[in-house]
């Protein structure tokens, strides 16, 4: 065995090691950022956004923009343990019904 092999062979369970650490670590981290990038990339993240939130949707809700639209259409049908930000866009819709 040469020894490129062998200092693959000697790294090898310290990389596998970190990826399986690390690796809830960094889906997390990417369903943090997929919450708060775009608000209709939000809807399909499965972490709580901060920006695009109950008063965000009521807000377009209110106005009845094309983003609104998107966002009931995005969530018709979500689960909402799957998805936790159409929840905000399911409480907006409920709100603006009520008289």
């Amino acid at each position: 065995m040469n020894r490129a092999m062998r200092a693959l062979l000697a790294v090898l369970p310290a990389l596998v090691a970190g990826g399986l650490l690390h690796g809830p670590a960094l889906r997390a981290e990417i369903a943090a950022r997929q919450a708060e990038a775009e608000p209709l990339e939000s809807l399909a993240a499965a972490v709580p956004s901060r920006t695009f939130n109950l008063a965000h949707w009521r807000g377009e809700a209110r106005v009845g923009s094309t983003l609104w639209r998107a966002a009931v259409v995005a969530c018709a049908g979500a689960a909402f343990h799957d998805q936790p930000n159409c929840l905000s866009v399911a409480a907006a819709r409920h709100l603006e019904r009520v008289p």
